[in-house]
């Protein structure tokens, strides 16, 4: 269990780490080009979305 625990904690940290680290680098540069970003954060979202779904579906399924 603290295995586990462990390894949720980890995933979540790195996950805020990479997103704060890409939303202090959202200045522009001089030439007015938008900054890059190291997650396309609104493709992650839909991907999480459309996952959860699923999992919320064959859960239903089991539980039937």
């Amino acid at each position: 269990m603290r295995f586990f625990l462990g390894a949720v904690c980890g995933v979540l940290i790195t996950v805020l780490a990479v997103f704060f680290a890409d939303a202090l680098t959202a200045t522009d540069d001089p030439a007015g080009n938008p900054p890059e970003r190291i997650v396309n954060w609104d493709l992650a979202g839909k991907r999480l979305a459309a996952s959860l779904d699923a999992l919320r579906e064959e859960v239903h399924d089991l539980t039937r």
